[in-house]
């Protein structure tokens, strides 16, 4: 193997040590575990082609990649749903037929003679282009709903969290942004060179194997570092959700609900005033459970009074009573000589992002033009 692909490899083997030391480990870390050993393996029969390229080379070299996207669906799956259903079959959907098709095209249907293999590889036939291309349409559709998950999950954490920042899987979201460009883009590449409007494409296939490196590298270190469910930022069942709850719009969820419109009045106006006059909203990690266990009531019943009242979830109406609180604090004249973060922090703040972020929002200046405005120079 050449130097580049020994030290691939090499990194590849630590991240797997990481995960198997890793304590207390999830579902979702097994599926990081045969990402990384797809992805050595895909990159020890690429160091093969040009030199070794064995009927065995060739099959592998084509299969494993449809198989590390699978990987990857089944680790996003498992992470946002905690657990892989019957429900998820389609993440084979590719992977599968065109395996057996490979296996009957190498082994049985053609003479397993190199000669023959080469020739595949130099001019694969119709059905190997079909496999591809639509290989990477699947992966951006596949993408596509992953983002729509994440969209409906982060909504969910809205209505029951008042951070949600630690536990939002913004990771996860970028690199399915990213990883729908990159193949968007590739897919239009190949159709223009199948059409001979561009004459040399081995760049491209350079960029997918970078990006897929270094994509599986990415959530890896991420998934590796996830919280565990036990913990206080974790996800799943520590947090009172579902795999239903993690994707349920909230229209759906309050549909069998009996609270009707006075009684949601009724139950804000109790949670509102018991919020204001304790001042609960200062706790970092505060969630509607915990607040539906004071005012027995059940937690989907209070949420539903907040955006029915409030117009808003639990997230925002908490974020705004943290606002209202700073705003106070920095136009008091001596507390000018504490930082606005540790302030914040007092107000509830666990964060300097999710601070300026909904101190924009609502006030339309960062906290320090705010206190400047304020306070006399």
């Amino acid at each position: 193997m050449d130097p580049v692909s020994i030290a691939s490899i090499s990194i590849i083997g630590l991240f797997i040590l990481f995960i198997l030391n890793k304590r207390q480990k999830k579902i979702y870390d097994y599926s990081l575990l045969v990402m990384n050993l797809i992805l050595a393996f895909l990159i020890y029969t690429n160091s093969q082609l040009n030199h070794n390229l064995t009927p065995t080379i060739f099959f592998f070299n084509n299969a494993l990649p449809l198989w590390l996207i699978s990987a990857f669906l089944l680790f996003a799956i498992q992470l946002l749903f905690g657990a892989w259903h019957i429900r998820f079959w389609w993440i084979y959907v590719f992977a599968i037929p065109f395996t057996v098709y490979l296996v009957l095209d190498i082994w049985w249907l053609s003479a397993p003679f190199e000669a023959v293999i080469q020739q595949k590889f130099t001019d694969p036939n119709w059905l190997y282009h079909f496999f591809f291309k639509g290989h990477i349409s699947f992966s951006i559709l596949a993408g596509i709903w992953i983002l729509r998950v994440l969209k409906r999950r982060r909504e969910n954490l809205k209505e029951n969290y008042s951070a949600i920042d630690h536990i939002d899987l913004n990771w996860l979201r970028h690199f399915t942004y990213f990883l729908i460009a990159v193949y968007s883009v590739s897919l239009v590449f190949f159709l223009l060179y199948n059409v001979d409007v561009i004459q040399n494409i081995d760049f491209v296939y350079i960029i997918i194997s970078v990006v897929v490196y270094i994509g599986t590298l990415y959530v890896s270190y991420h998934g590796i570092k996830q919280y565990n469910a036990e913990s206080p930022g974790g996800l799943g069942k520590a947090h009172g959700l579902s795999e239903g709850d993690a994707i349920t719009e909230p229209a759906i969820k309050y549909r069998k609900s009996s609270l009707n419109e006075q009684g949601a009045k009724s139950l804000f106006e109790a949670l509102d005033e018991m919020v204001d006059e304790e001042q609960l909203f200062s706790q970092a990690q505060l969630k509607v459970a915990d607040l539906a266990a004071r005012l027995d009531v059940h937690p989907n019943n209070l949420s539903q009074a907040i955006n029915t009242v409030y117009g808003k979830p639990f997230y925002d109406y908490i974020a705004q009573k943290r606002v209202a609180l700073l705003q106070e604090k920095l136009k008091v004249p001596d507390n000018k000589q504490y930082t606005i973060l540790s302030l914040a922090y007092e107000c509830g703040f666990n964060s300097k992002a999710s601070l300026h972020r909904h101190f924009k929002q609502q006030t339309g200046q960062t906290p320090s033009q705010f206190q400047k405005s304020h306070l006399p120079g």
